[in-house]
């Protein structure tokens, strides 16, 4: 069976390719109580907020985040 693909680290490889992986960070927020909280994640270049993800998780989040980067990026 197929596991499904890690979206950091392709974001990751993503960026070290273009030279851009010195130049990503992430923020992180969290809404709710901790036995149900909704985590944000948001991908930033240079600084400037381009992506987010919600979930669950703040793993789920940042592979979210790392998804819609990378498809506005047209990488997958």
């Amino acid at each position: 069976m197929a596991s499904n693909p890690d979206y950091i680290l392709i974001l990751n490889n993503y960026l070290q390719s273009t030279g851009e992986a010195h130049l990503l960070s992430w923020e992180f927020s969290q809404i709710g109580p901790e036995h149900q909280a909704t985590h944000t994640a948001v991908v930033k270049l240079r600084g400037y907020p381009v992506s987010q993800g919600s979930a669950t998780t703040r793993t789920v989040a940042r592979q979210i985040a790392s998804y819609h980067f990378l498809k506005s990026r047209k990488q997958i």
